[in-house]
Order: C-alpha cells, then structure tokens, then sequence
C-alpha cells in the first residue's frame, strides 16, 4: 500500500495528471495530449475532457484520431479487481467510503444494505452540487488506464486491487458528466 500511495504522491506532484487537461485554443481548436500542437500551446481555456471541450463549441484538430485501441496497451479494467472492494471489511466498498467522506453533511442511508441516498457533494471539474448518492459517480484521479500505461501493468494483481480503491486516488464527481468523457 505504501509503494501505491508514492506512486500516486509522485503523480500527482509531478504535474502529471494537469498535463491531461484538454485545451481549447482562441480558434475553438480542442487539443488533447495526442495533438502534435499540444505542448506548444500557451494560451488556451482548460477543460477536463475533450467531451467537455467539445460541448463548449470547440472541435477537434482537422485530422487527429482520438480512437485508442486499448487492446494494444494490454489494459482491461478488471485488472483492478472487479468494482468497488471492501479492502477493510468494514461492509463500506471503497466507493461508500469515499460517498461518507466527502459529503460537506450527514449522509442519509436507505434499505436492509444501507446505501447512500442523499448528502452533498460538489464536483471538483464542474463546480456543481450533487446531493442525490446515485447522481454521484466515484472516479480516479489517476485513471486506471493511465496508471496501467505508466507501470501499473508490472503490479501485483493485489497492488492493482489496492491503487484502484485506495481513498486519495478517488474523487467523487457528477455520475452524467463522468459517463460522458471519452478515453483518450
């Protein structure tokens, strides 16, 4: 767990994950890390998905393939354990646990399994308050798919396990905004 947590320490201090940010230039050009433009780009409106991008009235560089074919990388999301784990045995998979520790107030539970109905979350990309628990998706800060791609692939299947609910490298974020971003 320690490896995992500097792992994710040195991510995130190296500026790695900000360099994902998608940028839209003064033409409405939306260039993600993939366009040969994007390092040279100094003034541009951030945004934190090229679906974001796109729907602010941007568009894509004439030419630039966005479709990845993971297959090549190796990467399958079950690699990282399937879903939400309980790695405490608490009866909290990782996803409650981070649905209780970010709510600004109490939680309201629901049912015999007691899931989480209502609190108040505010989403760190859009800014907008989520009170209803299944309007909330739990999302990586470091996505998988990247840390898969920057090492993960030579984890352990249980240090994978580990990354992928450990609680720093999850955020709790709008379930429609995060269903509508692509892998890029």
């Amino acid at each position: 767990m320690i490896r995992v947590g500097v792992f994710l320490f040195a991510i995130l201090h190296a500026g790695i994950v900000s360099a994902t940010v998608v940028k839209k230039t003064g033409s409405d050009l939306c260039h993600p890390e993939q366009s040969s433009y994007y390092d040279r780009i100094r003034s541009f409106i951030p945004f934190p998905t090229v679906d974001a991008c796109l729907e602010s009235g941007g568009r894509l560089p004439e030419g630039l393939d966005l479709s990845a074919d993971d297959s090549q990388t190796g990467y399958e999301r079950s690699k990282f354990g399937y879903g939400w784990s309980d790695l405490d045995e608490d009866g909290d998979d990782s996803r409650q646990e981070a649905l209780i520790r970010q709510s600004t107030v109490p939680i309201r539970l629901s049912g015999a399994r007691g899931q989480i109905v209502h609190g108040r979350w505010i989403d760190p990309y859009s800014g907008n308050i989520i009170t209803i628990g299944s309007k909330a998706d739990a999302d990586h800060v470091v996505p998988l798919k990247f840390a898969w791609d920057h090492g993960a692939d030579a984890w352990t299947d249980e240090t994978r396990e580990q990354f992928a609910n450990d609680p720093r490298n999850i955020l709790i974020v709008s379930a429609s905004l995060n269903r509508s971003t692509i892998t890029i």
